[in-house]
């Protein structure tokens, strides 16, 4: 179904209260924005020259929510999907982690990926880009986490 310009639901401006910024030793900037309600995170990865959305923490109830795509994001070495390090290592904002992709949603404790996941880092990737430290956790680990959902 088509719809008009007019009918589609305008998205609501988020009104950002402050920015967090940290910078690697290559370019790429770690970026977290906070509003009332949530923290918006953002990686920017300097050889794309633009900025990918991780995802939103809510800060009353201190999930961290993440979409992906199993096509764009799987890893198959891994056989799972990759979490910034120092954010799952050092953020004190969050405890449960709200994934969702095409297949399932699943919710785990955020100490799911800092005690079974496999660190790894791509300096010099084939496609180009040089990539953050990241946990890697299968999705076999986290299956045992999955509450299903509609997609």
């Amino acid at each position: 179904m088509v719809t008009s310009k007019k009918s589609r639901k305008k998205r609501k401006k988020r009104q950002v209260l402050n920015t967090y910024r940290e910078n690697d030793r290559r370019g790429n900037v770690f970026i977290a924005e906070h509003t009332k309600d949530e923290i918006h995170l953002y990686l920017y990865i300097k050889t794309e020259d633009r900025k990918r959305y991780i995802g939103k923490i809510n800060k009353e109830n201190r999930v961290l929510y993440i979409r992906r795509d199993r096509m764009k994001h799987y890893h198959y070495e891994s056989k799972g999907y990759g979490y910034n390090y120092k954010l799952f290592k050092h953020s004190t904002r969050f405890d449960t982690v709200h994934l969702t992709d095409e297949f399932s949603s699943f919710e785990f404790p955020r100490t799911l990926v800092t005690k079974q996941a496999t660190v790894m880092n791509f300096i010099d990737s084939d496609d180009g880009n040089d990539y953050e430290l990241q946990y890697f956790l299968p999705i076999k680990i986290m299956n045992e986490y999955d509450i299903g959902g509609d997609f």
